[in-house]
């Protein structure tokens, strides 16, 4: 399965810390899923992958954005995602 997390809050407080521990923790409970990981520029600059079968992907794109609304769909389709995982309350309508 591959499953997507969109990550791009991860340097915030809340629902960033909830996005790294679910990064930290992953690794240590499913070995056999693939993911990707959606990140703004700075994460995916610096963040080292765990896995072999974890993938990164740039989304510069601000959250509450027209843009976002519209681009990040495409980011999604593009990894042919079985499942998505958006852990905050602003998901893109299409």
């Amino acid at each position: 399965m591959i499953i997507g997390i969109d990550a791009r809050l991860w340097s915030e407080t809340g629902v960033g810390r909830y996005i790294r521990q679910i990064f930290y923790l992953l690794p240590k409970i499913d070995k056999k899923n693939d993911y990707v990981w959606f990140l703004s520029e700075k994460e995916f600059q610096t963040l080292n992958l765990p896995r072999p079968n974890w993938k990164k992907v740039l989304a510069k794109l601000h959250w509450h954005t027209l843009s976002e609304q519209i681009m990040m769909p495409i980011l999604f389709y593009r990894e042919k995602l079985d499942l998505l995982h958006i852990p905050y309350v602003n998901f893109p309508f299409l």
